[in-house]
């Protein structure tokens, strides 16, 4: 997620009811997907389409279930060519800008980013 983005995912966290869409109550606009039926968020730089590959609910000591692990196989994704090296085949952060979620309403943005080289 990036600035361009936030306002609708945060939307999208909405309490509604199953039956009610994210897509058609906040008019979120969506492209076709390459591989899954899922349509795909147009304004989203960077998009994953995936399977389920396994579902594992987790459950407490007393075998209450207080939250889901999905392990999924990436079928096909999508970089914005704005924020995508393609040559050196990787993200470039600076042009992204991605906000990351904290606690709550909380969210943060990149601080510095910089180089460190890994020993050869």
């Amino acid at each position: 997620v990036n600035e361009n983005v936030l306002t609708q995912m945060n939307q999208t966290s909405a309490p509604l009811a199953a039956e009610i869409s994210e897509i058609d109550t906040f008019g979120i606009e969506t492209i076709a997907s390459q591989t899954v039926a899922v349509p795909a968020i147009k304004a989203a730089p960077i998009r994953m389409e995936a399977r389920l590959h396994q579902y594992v609910p987790i459950a407490n000591h007393e075998g209450q279930i207080i939250t889901d692990l999905f392990i999924v196989e990436i079928t096909d994704f999508y970089f914005d060519s704005a924020v995508f090296d393609e040559e050196h085949q990787y993200i470039l952060p600076e042009k992204l800008q991605p906000i990351a979620r904290l606690a709550g309403n909380d969210y943060t943005t990149l601080g510095e980013i910089r180089e460190v080289r890994r020993p050869t």
